[in-house]
This record gives structure tokens, sequence and C-alpha cells, in this order.
């Protein structure tokens, strides 16, 4: 409730009621006019009187602006004055609270969960990876609002057009640097923003369970970074937003499929290296599991797949080089894909990972000069990943 009035003669010059929830939050300010013009308000003194109701929850800060331009009076052509304009800042986090809370206890149950399995002599590390990861993932999942980690809107809309590829729908040839999009996806994009806001989790309990039946496609524009790795980095994310395209689900819920899908690939592949590495299966852990790596499997970034594919790599190099016997067909092929990969993406930057190759020679003890031959291969496997997107 707001009251302006004027000391000198007692005049009530505002007597609003405004609701803070229905304004505009992306502006969280609004302008109270007064009823009466003032004319000339040197040495006048006025009293403004604010009654907060069911603030429980909510910060707001006030403050008495300067006359601007667009509260200017003309009446007849004629200035008459500036209303003095009352400012405010208005926040409402009570419904983070639940969700805070939520969040708490669920991570508390883990931990103990967490204690009481590792205290188990049945089981071993490679149990406890899957779901310790899963989880943690999906809590950044949610945590970390979409188009929140770095270029997830350029990763985000690479995915959407290998999925339109997938679901049949071909490029616009004549319209270089857009694709087809819902119309409910390009809206959402109004409202994402590139840093977490709380207006983001209020839109995460709104719409996670939303359905949209409209299918309509418009033109939108696409920023893609498929110019760093191939197409098949960005295959788990566009199935996620296949499947939710597919199920008619709102923005956000296909969003969140995609970012699933991606974090269930990272996981399985990376799983795949824990039982592969023969030695320090708890640095792995804990490696695979660290904040930055994981938050970016739970996201668009095609890091998901790679980071994956590189744990993967650096398991086979340590396994074949610890390998008593001889090495076997499909653990060559593997050990050449992956070091295909490495050399493959983002220009070139992972070849140094490929030096962990060298790990085999060095471990079983081989004679260089007879070594040369696997030596060149190496070298032209790299090469020829990094000419496959370089070239």
């Amino acid at each position: 409730h707001i009251e302006i009035w004027r000391v000198s003669d007692n005049i009530l010059y505002c007597n609003q009621y405004v609701n803070i929830c229905d304004l505009p939050t992306e502006f969280r300010e609004w302008c109270i006019y007064l009823d009466h013009d003032v004319i000339d308000s040197g040495n006048m003194e006025f009293l403004v009187k604010i009654t907060p109701y069911g603030f429980k929850d909510s910060h707001v800060d006030f403050s008495l602006g300067e006359p601007v331009k667009a509260s200017r009076i003309y009446l007849g052509g004629v200035l008459r004055g500036s209303y003095p304009i009352l400012e405010a800042e208005f926040e409402n986090y009570g419904y983070l609270k639940p969700l805070f809370l939520t969040l708490s206890a669920m991570l508390y149950i883990f931990l103990v969960m967490c204690c009481f399995l590792t205290a188990s002599k049945d089981l071993t590390i490679e149990k406890l990876y899957i779901p310790v990861c899963l989880f943690l993932g999906i809590v950044y999942m949610f945590v970390i609002p979409v188009y929140s980690v770095p270029d997830e809107y350029a990763h985000i809309d690479t995915a959407y057009s290998l999925s339109n590829r997938i679901l049949g729908i071909e490029q616009p040839v004549e319209m270089p640097g857009y694709d087809y999009r819902r119309e409910c996806d390009v809206e959402t994009e109004e409202y994402l923003t590139f840093y977490t806001t709380p207006d983001d989790y209020k839109r995460y309990c709104g719409n996670l369970i939303s359905q949209r039946q409209d299918e309509d496609l418009t033109l939108g524009g696409m920023r893609s970074t498929a110019a760093n790795v191939n197409q098949l980095y960005f295959l788990p994310a566009a199935m996620g937003i296949t499947l939710g395209r597919i199920l008619h689900l709102s923005t956000l819920p296909v969003y969140m499929l995609g970012r699933l899908f991606n974090l269930l690939t990272f996981v399985f592949f990376s799983y795949l290296g824990l039982k592969k590495i023969p030695a320090m299966k708890e640095a792995y852990f804990i490696y695979a599991a660290l904040p930055i790596g994981l938050q970016q499997a739970a996201s668009f970034s095609y890091d998901s797949v790679m980071d994956a594919v590189s744990l993967l790599f650096i398991s086979y190099c340590f396994y074949i080089a610890m390998k008593q016997t001889r090495v076997t067909l499909s653990e060559a092929a593997v050990l050449l894909f992956t070091l295909v990969q490495m050399g493959s993406v983002k220009g070139g930057t992972y070849l140094p990972v490929c030096l962990f190759m060298f790990i085999i020679p060095l471990e079983r003890g081989w004679n260089w000069i007879k070594s040369l031959p696997l030596i060149a291969m190496t070298g032209f496997c790299i090469c020829l990943g990094f000419l496959q997107d370089n070239i």
C-alpha cells in the first residue's frame, strides 16, 4: 500500500495498492504516479508511507528517483511539471526454500547411503560408480539451469538440428544459418538466460511436467558448434530431444531429456573405462565424478562424450600396457578408434592426450626398433583423426 502526503497542507497525492507478483519480473521496477500535478516541488516536504502485506518471503528495495522526461506532464502543449518517481526492486525467494530443503535432504540421505555402502566389504568400486555419478549428474542437471553452462545455447542448436535430420526434417537450403524449430522452443529462448536467476527455478517447477501439443515449425537462427567435433558427439543429446518431441513435451522437459541422454552416455562409457583400467580405480572414480567434468556431462556440451572417450582411451592404454598376454583385435580396435577421436576434436587440442599411447611400449619393454611399425601406425591414426575435421 503506497501513500504520498504533502506535509505542509496534508494533501494526499497518492493512495494505491500494488500487487508486486503481477508486475513484470524482467524489469523488477515500477513507477507510482501522483494523482495531482506538482508544478514546483522545491522546498516542499513529502511523506512517503509504504505498508507491506504478505512480504514474509520477499525482499523489496524502495527509492525515490529523480523526475525523468517520461514523467513530465504537458497540458495544452505547456509543460506543467514533473512527477516524482517512486521506484522499487523486488525479489520473491519463498519458492526456493522448499526446493533447497528438498535438495539438502536428498544430499544428506545420499551421503548416509554412500557411507553405509562403502562400509560393506562386498561392494566393489564399479558397483558404486554408476549410482554416484548418476545421482550427482542429475543434481547438476536441475541445479544448473539450461543455457547456464558455457556455450550451451549453441550446443542445443546443433543437437536440435541433428534431431531434425533424425525426424526427416530437411534443412532450409535457401536460408543458411537457419533451421526449423517448434514455435514453443523459439518462444522459450526469450526468457532463458546465460546466467542463473531465481526465475529459472520458478519456471522449472511450472514447466517440467507440462505438455505442448502445438508442433508447428518456424525458422530460427542456429548457432552451431559442429566445427569443433563431428556429429557423433551430438547424437545422444539429439536422441533425447527427438524423444521429447515425439512425446509432445514442452521445451524444458525436451531439453532435460537431451541433458539426461548426454549424462547416460558419459556414465556408460566412463564405466567401461573403470572396469578396464587395471589399477588406480579409486583415483579414476574421483576424477570422473569431479564437478568440473560431471556438470559438463549433465549438460548439452559435447564434452560429455569427449570426456568419456578420453577416459576410455586412457583406460585401454593402461590396460594393454600392463596386460601380460597378447592384445586382442577388439582391444586394438577400441584403442585405435578412441585414439582417432583424440586427434580429431577441437582443432587438435586433445593431441597431447594421445601421448598416453606410449605407456604401452614403455611398460611392456618393447624394442623401439621393432616397434617402429606400431609407432608409425599410431602417428598415422593421429594424423587421420586430425585431418578428417581440419583438412
